[in-house]
């Protein structure tokens, strides 16, 4: 990757969290999506929520640190940690909250023999 421009590895960077953040919510709508609309879902983070928050925070937006924010305290991210879990995060609960429960799994609960 040395002789790649720099915003060949800025892309490369993005796509990487991004998708890590658009595979967290896989695990929150888990059984209760089929296949399609989690696509249809991960496109649309992918596209539009992702790149907002990154804007809002790595790209000098509102809530990065260093602009005049409320009581000068902004958002710092060094790793993505924060961005990357907190979007998929969230995204994962709006979808959980969106498919509902788990209609059918526990409603006949038997005991089984572990292993």
């Amino acid at each position: 990757f040395t002789e790649l421009p720099s915003t060949a590895l800025g892309w490369f960077f993005q796509w990487a969290f991004c998708s890590a953040a658009a595979t967290i919510v896989s695990g929150g709508v888990a059984e209760r999506v089929n296949f399609h609309g989690y696509i249809i879902y991960s496109i649309a983070m992918t596209i539009f929520i992702y790149p907002v928050i990154v804007a809002w925070t790595w790209g000098y937006g509102w809530l990065s640190a260093g602009e005049d924010n409320i009581n000068d305290a902004g958002f710092m991210d060094f790793a993505g940690s924060g961005i990357v879990h907190m979007t998929g995060g969230v995204g994962a609960l709006v979808g959980a909250i969106c498919a509902g429960p788990r209609s059918g799994r526990f409603d006949n609960p038997e005991d089984f023999q572990p292993h």
